[in-house]
């Protein structure tokens, strides 16, 4: 079968490599598509997502698909149903030469029947990691094509609860860092929940016209233009991954007293106590998505039109014009990109 490999070394390509190798628990999914992560497929591609990758490896994690077959111990999938994350390669698993940058971007993957497992003894519900917990099912009422950013939003709705658990969102003003589908789908949920106050900022006008026009986000400002603002903001949601970017949102547009949310994933994470600096400055959270947990209310916002992410899609391309695809993403001419691999 074919998928997007890359080696870490800033490209692509899409090439032959084995089927997945399925396991009793496990479903083979025919996968419909996947869509690159600007932020965390970016630096895997770079060789900077320093958490285990090993190359080379297949990509992607923002896929969906329909099961073609399921494992003699399966009790929760059944084939036909559509499912979200299936992946050709699990995390932290090698197949035929070939390691896990998540594995979405490939013909066909898998997903695995975790709470058959734990029902059977094999595991503890408590220790199915999330990266499972995300292979969910799609209401088969829910159309596949409306759900190709069901992840991403799933991630950041989870994100969302996590601040208004923080403290509430009622009285706070929002500045959200990076208008890419993060920070407009921030944006979105922000206002969906209640927030009263919300602006998003960037470098590029075109994020910010977008923002403007796809989400009910109440102002879009010119990153060059935030110190005619002041230190007016509670609130700094970062989703650009730049820590001279946030160094100087805190130093000038963030109140001494407000927060920081910190969500992006940066190249300097690996380092130790890199997140004591901003400790040290504000009232610091490191965000830590439960992507799991917000499935069936994204669903049921998919369903009854409460969202729409459709627009977020800006190209879709067959799975032979891979590399075009992701020229899309590496020149930050796309909100999102999806690959069709049917």
């Amino acid at each position: 079968m074919n998928a997007i490999i890359t080696s870490g070394k800033g490209t692509i390509n899409i090439g032959a490599v084995a089927m997945p190798v399925i396991g009793d628990y496990d479903c083979l999914v025919k996968i419909k598509t996947c869509l690159f992560c600007n932020s965390t497929d970016r630096h895997i591609v770079d060789g900077t997502f320093d958490f285990g990758i090993q190359y080379p490896c297949i990509l992607g994690h923002e896929s969906i698909g329909q099961i073609v077959s399921v494992g003699k111990k399966v009790r929760n999938f059944a084939s036909g149903d559509w499912v979200t994350s299936p992946n050709a390669v699990y995390p932290g698993e090698v197949e035929s030469g070939m390691g896990s940058g998540f594995g979405g971007f490939a013909e066909f993957g898998k997903v695995r029947d975790s709470m058959a497992m734990s029902a059977d003894g094999l595991i503890s519900a408590q220790d199915i990691t999330e990266f499972f917990r995300y292979m969910q099912k799609i209401p088969a009422e829910l159309s596949p094509d409306r759900c190709f950013l069901i992840g991403c939003s799933k991630e950041i709705y989870s994100s969302v609860k996590q601040i208004i658990a923080s403290g509430g969102i009622c009285g706070r003003s929002f500045l959200i860092a990076g208008a890419g589908a993060a920070g407009c789908l921030f944006a979105l949920f922000l206002k969906i929940s209640g927030a009263e106050n919300v602006s998003i900022t960037a470098r590029q006008h075109t994020q910010l016209d977008f923002a403007l026009k796809s989400t009910p986000v109440d102002n879009a400002i010119p990153f060059n233009e935030l110190n005619s603002h002041g230190r007016s903001f509670d609130a700094l949601i970062d989703t650009t991954g730049s820590s001279s970017a946030v160094d100087f949102l805190l130093d000038n547009s963030i109140r001494e007293d407000g927060f920081f949310f910190s969500y992006a994933v940066y190249p300097e994470m690996a380092k130790k106590d890199f997140f004591e600096n901003f400790k040290k400055r504000i009232h610091f959270q490191r965000i830590d998505p439960v992507e799991s947990s917000t499935h069936d209310e994204i669903c049921q916002m998919l369903l009854h039109n409460i969202i729409d992410t459709n627009s977020f899609t800006t190209y879709r391309f067959h799975a032979d014009d891979a590399v075009q695809a992701w020229a899309t993403v590496r020149d930050k001419k796309t909100v999102k990109t999806a690959v069709l691999f049917d």
